[in-house]
């Protein structure tokens, strides 16, 4: 089996003195049990105990007025094993000068969560924000599809295709496998298009059959094991994945090298 690491594209992490807090918050809020404490030691504790070697944290701005401190705080704690990407807010006005902070900082990408910020992320408002991610090479990361905490839907297959319709340069990342428990409409307008997904959310909320057909159909260069952590286990995951998929060259692109190239590690 490889030697090369392991890596999972998304995982959340809170500063210690806030974690405790926001996780209680955030499992009320979606009816959802944390699988750790959320800090990043916890975080570090999954990933000995899972065989990950390598996570990338990628954190969200509900607020506009969030973005500066929890871009200090990801610029703080990335290192080789924690890679801490930074977030954004559709109503933050100085993304430029944010931006070219970020890329000065060595962080490698952003995140943006449709549902929780409130956005379209077709929307042409945005456009600006993305041409300026695309001009500094930073990879964008998108929450894709339904989430368990809201009823409406912002982030569907559809509007993403249209956004990679718009910006074919731009390095998008759609988690949950292109749409959360949207898998017909990922299937029709995001698998097989120039765009990595992730595996978070996927393999316990759809058959087997079903998640093998999306896998066979996306170019295998383009996927990721992603598991959400804290919100999955990052030991369970793997297993699952490793039971699903049987060509270990697959496995390997999608647990290991599609990541590191990605991150350019």
């Amino acid at each position: 089996m490889t030697t090369n690491p392991v890596i999972d594209i998304h995982t959340h992490i809170f500063p210690d003195h806030g974690a405790a807090k926001i996780i209680a918050s955030l499992e009320a809020e979606a009816e959802c049990k944390a699988f750790t404490d959320g800090t990043r030691q916890g975080l570090l504790d999954s990933m000995q105990q899972s065989g990950v070697q390598v996570s990338v944290q990628v954190p969200v701005a509900t607020r506009a007025d969030q973005v500066e401190s929890i871009n200090s705080y990801a610029i703080k704690v990335s290192d080789q094993r924690i890679i801490s990407f930074g977030a954004l807010h559709p109503k933050y006005l100085h993304f430029k000068e944010e931006i070219a902070r970020l890329k000065a900082s060595g962080i490698k990408g952003v995140k943006f969560h449709p549902e929780y910020q409130d956005f379209f992320p077709d929307d042409k408002v945005m456009f600006p924000v993305y041409e300026e991610l695309a001009k500094a090479r930073l990879i964008t990361f998108f929450h894709a599809g339904r989430d368990i905490a809201f009823e409406n839907v912002h982030g569907t297959p559809a509007r993403f295709a249209r956004l990679i319709a718009a910006f074919p340069g731009l390095k998008l990342v759609l988690a949950h496998m292109g749409g959360f428990e949207m898998w017909e409409e990922a299937l029709e307008e995001i698998i097989g298009k120039d765009v990595y997904i992730d595996t978070s959310f996927a393999m316990d909320y759809m058959s087997s059959h079903a998640f093998l057909q999306l896998i066979e159909r996306h170019d295998p260069d383009l996927i990721l094991f992603g598991t959400d952590s804290p919100w999955q286990d990052q030991k369970q995951e793997l297993a699952k994945l490793k039971t699903l998929i049987s060509d270990e060259t697959e496995l390997e692109k999608i647990i290991s090298l599609n990541a590191s190239t990605l991150l350019d590690l």
